[in-house]
């Protein structure tokens, strides 16, 4: 062969080269003729081929050892088609193969090695012994191969050995290839210890009569095949390591008395087997690798009783199968098919069954005699004859009408005809006709016989063939003679296996397993630890640190989860999906990760996975729980194993489903839909089904039932403070879902189990399957746009467009359920790969927004004003109109009677929008849900907090706490549950607020030191004030300042005032300030309130400025309480009666105005149109 050579990057060959080379062989696609394009499959004309091909330019691309040492024992090709510009490697080549002007063809060669030995046995991954056994000289010719460039040993195990270390007492070879010489080496091993060479041990034993044997090596280096002795190669340039190879020969019996005596008559030895880096030195064997070691028992005389076969995986000889036999004279390696003519109906069977007289089997390796069929006149062989067994034994010639008089004269061949077309499975044709059920029907004697061939997608048994089954895909089964459809690598009922050591593949097949094949396994189980990982760092994450953002995107992405189950869900109806749409659905089926060729195997593997993680990741949260010193928290841990479980509901339903989902074969049984080859409902399938219905009914009915429980129970539990329990427990449950649908849970998984369910309970139509489908998505799509479950209103949009993408994808479905062309399901097809991406790029997009909104959540607050709104509303309304007043930079702050719209995302605020929490503490504020929550939000995600704390707060000792405790009702635990906070957490928080940042408030304080606190709280200073511009008074206004809210209330409305009429308003706090300010005032701004005409202190600053500028100030009045009472005339007659007739005189005057609403705790728009309406009244001179 000519090779391809050359230097370049390193390219590492991964094979076995002792048991097969590999090379590529390449050339132009387009002087390759049409005799010769087929050409993987001509192998019976290898030589000559390979002539034509290199007088065309072809060449061979492989190392020059695949060249000098390819013996052809077996030979395997595979073309493929390389594009132009594009490159590939041959095996342990690092120039690549690529032309940069046409297509190149490519044959991918596997040549096996035997290295001219009839046995061999694979010792480990890269080391293998060949060897052949001469029972006439009494010799074994042995080679061994490994992949080292040091020594190779093994160890011959005496068979009447009783127990021990094995290397006690034990016969040993070493092998090596040095300087290009092969070396053996005949040693000896007393215990676990460097054997010792035969010949050290002259003179140390004597044979049965005392006499003194000399030691010698008995083994003989023999040329073998390849005409050396031994040889080292490398499989490529890296050489690290190669491969040696040494081939030599012993004798059954040596003289040696140390050398155990090989048996004549053994089916199989013992052997011990190790290898090295290095080769032996002079005075010693340097250590064999610890896992180049084993034991293993190799095939030797392989002597078996006819119709017995030696089997070399467990080295012994079983009986052959049903439909083959052996006789004395054959191999005893493998039995033989029964031949055409014949059948075998029993096993261990030395020659074969003829059929009847005159009858014969359409293929070999029948095993019932119902196999035996008649042949006669058909499409194909139109001359045969027809033999009528049952009426003597004669042959007659069948007329050619007969065919035509059956179908036009005889009832019961047409009803027989119809009653078969109605199940048709079987044609020769493109429709069912006659013929086609003449083909099928062998027992008919009305017709003549040829063998039926299948439709693609159907299987059935040559002994059987009549009884037909379903398969998987037309790719599984590709039409043809019973028993020759199955694709390449495929075998048993409905091509549902993959043979022994074969996987699946494309278009079908199944293909060899290899070493890179176990990286899905390697995948799936990383997968499972990063599982349980995520469960352990879940488990213990702060709830209350969760924002919005993040909160929908985790909603968005479970639902995304969720869809991909549900479009696995899609992949099991019974209908025909084509690519790449069957592709894309398949992949969707999550949880089939394991092998499906045990269906009760899967099903335990699907029941132990999941718990088995929530174990392993509650293991690793105790584990770091410890590490960190921090108790296990049990209710955090149950809330993420009800998240998993929440998640993978669908996926694990719909695989715990399986084994009960079994669809009609056309000879009435029933198989699984999702493996063909497991024939529903007998004793193989029966452990499958149970332990589906065991896990349905415990996973799927058992955590409905659970959750359906607690729902119904939480109100109640709430109300009686139980719930505190529900808050981490069952976070998963209730945080994901609005407060208004706290209920919606049940619902939710109810609706993925009838999901998982339908495909199972109408298995035969697809049609009754997508209606169903259908309506349950309708139902829930329409309660979900009505109920709006979702704690997020994106959520709730991705939960509507995700259901609405799922129902456009059944319409098209329906149209690919009915009989529609080829060409239409294509298109159809392509529309739903396009749905497909439409859905993928939408839930992209909404997931990709939550992340935007997580990085760039909006509108910011420098300020939170967190208070108790009947003890500091009004307070709070002053406070942010003088920030706003004092701040440089003009400061952002929010106050919730402005941010009506956010109130429900108030906790979300707090954690994610807010510079630094402001507590206005007053007396209650403490005891407040909403303020305990604010407080909570901030503490755990580590806001910035200051107190304002006011003259009447005091914060809470242990006897408050424990006061607090027991004071929350069942409405405050309700607020708790919804924004995932434990009681014990705000006490925990509280406790930490001795240490933030206290600014002293003195409500009856002045104004300056009021604005000084503000200043403060937005470290800056306060600028200086012209003391005498402050006295002169426009407006001077009187209310109820004996009160903290009442003293606030006037105090905004007086800044309303000067900022809508540039006048001063002055607040006065006494007679004399009163009288003071009215000198120059021109309006005295009366503000009403609740109790205020029994406030001593009004009636005196009313009375006082009144009786002294009657004529020079006007009236304007403002209600600022809706428990404002006018008075009644008792009122005033009291007020005569104490001798107050001019305060009687000057509440008349003030009551007697229409009286304007200003409330100071309504929004900001609403108390500036009621100060703009108020500041009309106002005519300044």
């Amino acid at each position: 062969m000519d090779q391809m050579t050359g230097k370049g990057l390193a390219s590492i060959s991964s094979i076995n080269m002792c048991l097969q080379h590999k090379a590529l062989y390449y050339v132009a696609k387009s002087v390759i003729d049409e005799d010769l394009q087929d050409i993987a499959r001509r192998i019976d004309t290898f030589p000559e081929l390979f002539a034509k091909l290199n007088a065309l330019g072809g060449r061979w691309a492989a190392r020059d050892v695949v060249v000098e040492h390819t013996l052809q024992a077996e030979t395997r090709f595979k073309q493929t088609v390389l594009g132009r510009g594009n490159e590939t490697f041959a095996e342990g080549i690092n120039q690549p193969i690529v032309d940069y002007s046409e297509d190149l063809l490519i044959i991918d060669a596997t040549f096996g090695m035997d290295w001219g030995h009839t046995t061999y046995r694979a010792l480990g991954p890269h080391y293998t012994i060949f060897y052949s056994l001469d029972f006439v000289q009494h010799y074994v010719n042995v080679s061994l191969c490994c992949k080292t460039l040091g020594w190779m040993g093994m160890g011959w195990l005496d068979p009447a050995r009783e127990g021990g270390p094995l290397m006690q007492d034990t016969d040993m070879v070493v092998a090596y290839v040095k300087d290009g010489q092969a070396g053996i080496e005949d040693r000896f091993a007393r215990w676990i210890e460097e054997p010792l060479k035969d010949e050290l041990l002259q003179g140390q034993r004597s044979d049965d009569l005392g006499n003194p044997l000399n030691g010698a090596n008995d083994l003989e280096l023999v040329p073998g095949v390849l005409g050396t002795s031994g040889k080292e190669w490398c499989p490529d340039d890296a050489c690290n390591p190669g491969f040696s190879l040494v081939q030599f020969r012993r004798k059954f019996m040596t003289e040696d008395i140390s050398d155990i005596v090989l048996p004549v008559k053994a089916s199989k030895i013992g052997i011990i087997f190790s290898f090295a880096k290095t080769d032996p030195f002079e005075t010693y064997l340097e250590q064999h690798l610890p896992t180049s070691t084993g034991y293993i028992d190799i095939a030797w005389n392989l002597v078996c009783d006819p119709g017995l076969y030696f089997d070399i995986t467990v080295t012994e000889c079983k009986p052959c199968e049903k439909g083959f036999f052996r006789p004395d004279n054959t191999s005893v390696f493998t039995c033989l098919r029964a031949p055409p003519g014949t059948f075998q109906n029993e096993t261990g069977q030395a020659s074969a069954k003829p059929c009847k007289r005159g009858f014969t089997t359409f293929t070999a390796g029948a095993t019932q005699e119902f196999a035996c069929v008649c042949p006669g006149p058909s499409l194909t062989v139109p001359s045969g004859r027809y033999h009528v067994d049952i009426c003597g034994g004669s042959f007659r010639r069948v007329p050619e009408f007969w065919l035509r008089y059956s179908q036009a004269s005889d009832p019961a061949v047409r009803e027989r005809i119809a009653a078969f077309c109605s199940s048709y499975a079987f044609a020769d044709t493109e429709a069912c006709t006659s013929r086609v059920y003449c083909e099928a029907n062998l027992e008919d004697t009305a017709c003549d016989h040829a063998p039926p061939k299948l439709l693609p997608g159907y299987w059935s048994s040559p002994d059987d063939p009549l009884s037909v089954y379903t398969c998987a895909s037309e790719f599984h089964c590709r039409g043809g003679p019973p028993g020759e459809v199955c694709a390449s690598g495929r075998r048993d009922v409905a091509c549902g296996l993959c043979k022994a050591n074969y996987h699946g593949g494309d278009q079908g097949t199944c293909i060899p397993c290899e070493s890179t094949d176990m990286v899905p396994g390697i995948l799936a189980l990383t997968a499972c630890v990063l599982v349980a990982i995520a469960v352990s760092i879940r488990m213990r994450s702060h709830l209350t640190k969760n924002s919005k953002a993040v909160l929908s995107l985790g909603i968005i992405l479970s639902q995304a989860g969720v869809l991909v189950q549900t479009l696995g869900v899609f992949s099991d109806l019974t209908m025909v999906w084509e690519e790449p749409v069957k592709t894309l659905l398949e992949l969707m089926q999550l949880v089939n990760l394991v092998g499906n060729e045990d269906p009760a195997l899967s099903v335990m593997m699907i029941l132990l996975t999941l718990p088995g993680l929530c174990i392993l990741g509650g293991l690793m949260g105790w584990m770091l729980s410890r590490y960190k010193g921090e108790s296990f928290s049990w209710p955090r841990y149950l809330n993420v194993v009800g998240l998993l479980v929440m998640f993978g509901y669908l996926a694990v339903c719909m695989a715990l489903s399986r084994p009960i989902h079994c669809v009609s074969n056309p000879n009435g049984t029933q198989s699984m839909k999702s493996f063909p080859a497991q024939v529903c409902w007998t004793d193989s399938h029966t452990p499958a089904a149970i332990e589906a219905i065991f896990g349905l009914t415990v996973f799927g009915l058992g955590f409905l039932a659970y959750i359906m429980q607690v729902v119904w129970r939480y109100p109640s539990l709430v109300d009686t403070g139980h719930g505190l329990k529900l808050l981490t427990q069952y976070h998963f449950l209730f945080n994901r879902f609005g407060s208004h649908a706290y209920y919606w849970g049940p619902y939710f998984i109810l609706q993925k189990l009838l999901v998982a369910i339908v495909p199972i309970v109408f298995a035969d139509s697809a049609i009754v399957q997508i209606m169903l489908l259908s309506l349950l998505m309708v139902i829930y799509l329409a309660t979900c746009c009505h109920v709006k479950p979702w704690a997020t209103d994106l959520a709730n949009l991705a939960d509507v467009f995700l259901n609405m993408g799922l129902m456009l994808m059944l319409l098209i479905a329906a149209f690919l359920a009915d009989s529609a062309g080829r060409d239409s399901r294509s298109r159809l097809s392509v529309i739903l790969v396009i749905m497909l991406l439409k859905i993928c790029f939408g839930i992209a997009s909404l997931a990709g927004y939550a992340v935007y909104k997580k990085l760039f959540p909006g509108k910011m607050y420098d300020y939170f004003l967190c208070h108790h709104k009947a003890g500091a509303g009004t307070l709070c309304r002053w406070l942010k109109t003088e920030m706003l007043k004092q701040s440089k930079n003009r400061a952002k702050v929010f106050l919730d009677s402005d941010e009506l719209e956010g109130l429900a995302d108030i906790g979300d605020i707090v954690k994610s929008q807010t510079g630094t929490l402001v507590i206005v503490a007053t007396k209650s504020v403490l005891s407040r849900p909403w303020c305990a929550m604010e407080i909570t939000s901030g503490v755990n995600n580590k806001i910035d907090i200051v107190m304002v704390e006011c003259n009447n707060f005091s914060h809470y000792d242990e006897e408050g706490f424990r006061a607090l405790r027991e004071g929350w009702g069942s409405a405050d635990i309700m607020i708790f549950a919804q924004n995932a906070i434990d009681p014990g957490v705000v006490e925990e928080c509280y406790r930490r607020l001795q240490s933030v940042t206290r600014i002293p408030f003195d409500s009856n304080g002045t104004l300056r030191k009021h604005q000084e606190a503000v200043a403060t709280l937005l470290k800056q200073n306060l600028p200086k004030t012209n003391e005498e511009a402050d006295k002169h008074a426009d407006v001077v206004i009187l209310g109820a300042v004996s009160s903290s809210e009442g003293k606030f209330t006037c105090q905004v409305l007086a800044d309303n005032v000067i900022h809508r009429t540039a006048k001063n308003a002055v607040l006065v706090c006494s007679s004399e300030d009163a009288v003071q300010a009215s000198a120059t005032a021109q309006y005295m701004l009366v503000v009403l309130s609740g109790g205020i005409l029994q406030d001593d202190t009004f009636l005196a600053m009313l009375e006082a400025v009144d009786t002294a500028f009657t004529d020079q100030l006007e009236i304007v009045s403002a209600i600022a309480d809706q428990s404002f009472e006018f008075p009644s005339a008792n009122y005033f007659q009291a007020l005569v009666e104490k001798g107050s007739k001019n305060l009687e005189q000057s509440v008349r005057r003030v009551v007697n105005i229409l009286a304007l609403p200003f409330s100071p705790q309504v929004s900001s728009k609403v108390l500036s149109a009621q100060a703009d309406e108020l500041c009309r009244r106002f005519r300044f001179k």
